[in-house]
């Protein structure tokens, strides 16, 4: 297991996972982050909780929130990414898109039960 990161505040190792980094880059391999912040996140069959980056590269791993000018990933997935661009073969499952559609499907139904309701 290799992990590495400049650290800017201090961070809590729990048996080779992090629970919050914040730096300028974050290289994770075969770990785990519970929160990164940083201009570049690169992960390597791990995976973290929340990334928040201007660029993240992920290699066979999983983020859950994703939030990123730049989104490279390969054979990955992630629960939900909101980013400018997103590339490679990842499985996102929630993305801007799915998120704006949704949200006009729920604004659709409620405003429909509303007119139901006033008859």
């Amino acid at each position: 297991m290799e992990m590495e990161a400049e650290v800017k505040a201090t961070s809590t190792s729990h048996e080779g996972s992090l629970e919050q980094v914040q730096a300028e880059k974050i290289s994770l391999h075969e770990g785990g982050i519970g929160r990164a912040e940083a201009r570049f996140i690169d992960v390597g069959e791990g995976g973290i909780g929340i990334a928040l980056a201007e660029n993240v590269t992920l290699k066979e791993g999983g983020i859950g929130v994703a939030l990123a000018e730049n989104l490279k990933a390969d054979n990955s997935s992630i629960a939900v990414a909101l980013a400018g661009e997103i590339g490679g073969d990842v499985k996102v499952f929630f993305d801007l898109r799915a998120g704006l559609v949704c949200g006009l499907v729920a604004g659709g139904v409620i405003g429909l039960f509303k007119l139901l309701k006033r008859r």
